[in-house]
């Protein structure tokens, strides 16, 4: 008789995930060949911003979902009326130094 070996739950669609120093938000787990899952993920830090990738779970050894209960909220310094806006901290906007980069010819 084989024995049937389950993975680990896939991360639910809207979680976010820690991969490769980046973090993600999953926007589709499908179960892969290989017996992990397949991730669709789109980025939210500042080094995957407005990207779209795919990942594989077997590959991904230091995979890590993050707990909501973990966030932490900070004000936001830059919105007029004394920052009185919350906003996760992983998601800060970028600062003048990047708006500045952009004016560049």
């Amino acid at each position: 008789m084989m024995a049937l070996v389950l993975a680990p739950a896939a991360p639910a669609p809207g979680a976010r995930v820690l991969i490769r120093d980046a973090e993600w938000v999953v926007r589709r787990a499908d179960v892969a060949p290989d017996g992990g899952y397949r991730l669709v993920c789109d980025g939210v830090s500042e080094l995957a911003r407005e990207r779209e990738a795919v990942f594989l779970t077997t590959l991904e050894p230091d995979l890590r979902v993050l707990d909501p209960a973990e966030t932490r909220l900070v004000p936001e310094p830059s919105v007029r009326g004394g920052g009185r806006v919350l906003v996760r901290a992983a998601r800060r906007p970028r600062t003048h130094r990047a708006g500045g980069l952009r004016q560049v010819p």
